[in-house]
């Protein structure tokens, strides 16, 4: 099963909480970590890689701490991925330094390929602003004001997040 490590689904409520910021500057790991009862050594380092590779801005200070590093639009699922995770690869044979024996024999390596190539297409077309807007709500707020998409929901259609209005890069 294709699955995220806790580590980029703490990136990604980092960063939908930065996006939702009710207009502060920057927020701490700690309040972050907070808010979504994480540890916050652990937000800490996440936010550290994403600012290694300028998803996030650290600022320094009394009023310091996280801000995206630029409009949430801009910020795509694969590059906060890649950033947490390292390259995007779903098997050996298509990672850059993977090696399989059956290399050579195979018949689903091109398969495989188109596959891993239409995930990362659509990691790169859902952006941190997208996915704020779906029923992502920061915890404090109210449900009642804010209502998510059931559980159920997501699982009678979980593309329904990554549909486009049309292609971003255009």
């Amino acid at each position: 099963m294709l699955r995220l490590s806790k580590k980029t689904d703490y990136a990604l409520m980092a960063l939908i909480h930065l996006a939702q910021g009710s207009g502060r500057v920057a927020w701490s790991a700690r309040e972050i970590a907070r808010s979504y009862n994480i540890p916050p050594h652990l937000m800490a380092k996440v936010l550290q890689r994403m600012a290694q590779s300028g998803i996030v801005v650290s600022h320094q200070g009394t009023h310091g701490g996280y801000a995206l590093g630029r409009p949430a639009h801009l910020i795509n699922a694969a590059e906060v991925i890649e950033s947490i995770e390292g390259p995007f690869s779903m098997t050996n044979c298509v990672s850059e330094t993977g090696y399989c024996l059956q290399f050579e024999k195979c018949t689903i390596k091109s398969p495989l390929q188109l596959l891993s190539d239409s995930v990362v297409l659509m990691l790169r077309r859902m952006t941190v602003a997208q996915m704020s807007l779906h029923g992502l709500a920061p915890p404090s707020s109210n449900p009642e004001k804010h209502p998510t998409r059931s559980h159920r929901e997501r699982e009678e259609n979980p593309l329904q997040l990554v549909q486009l209005q049309g292609d971003p890069s255009a």
